[in-house]
């Protein structure tokens, strides 16, 4: 039978809590849990996944005229996604502390 999704992400990470399944988490907040739960995957996975962003990046390049527009735009997600995941440990005073932090009001 197969796991929910989080509970395979907490398999993955153990240092990830109960709160995983908490539906306001952002996409963000998800990632920084992640992160911390296996710091040297995380790494791995973001030197790997920019990577992949310089790949389709020169896919963009290379592709032919009627090609451009898709591959360009799967470059801008990847992107958008990378920025997300880099950005994830900045921390964004604007919002709401992340659950089971100790330094939150």
């Amino acid at each position: 039978m197969p796991q929910p999704p989080a509970a395979e992400l907490m398999a993955l990470a153990p240092g990830i809590g109960p709160e995983l399944d908490n539906k306001h988490l952002t996409l963000s907040d998800l990632a920084l849990q992640l992160r911390n739960g296996n710091p040297d995957a995380w790494d791995t996975f973001l030197v790997r996944l920019q990577s992949y962003y310089e790949d389709l990046t020169m896919k963009v390049v290379q592709a032919p005229a009627e090609e451009v527009m898709v591959a360009q735009g799967r470059a801008q997600a990847t992107f958008a996604l990378l920025r997300i995941f880099k950005e994830c440990t900045v921390e964004r005073k604007h919002e709401r502390p992340l659950p089971g932090n100790p330094q939150a009001p």
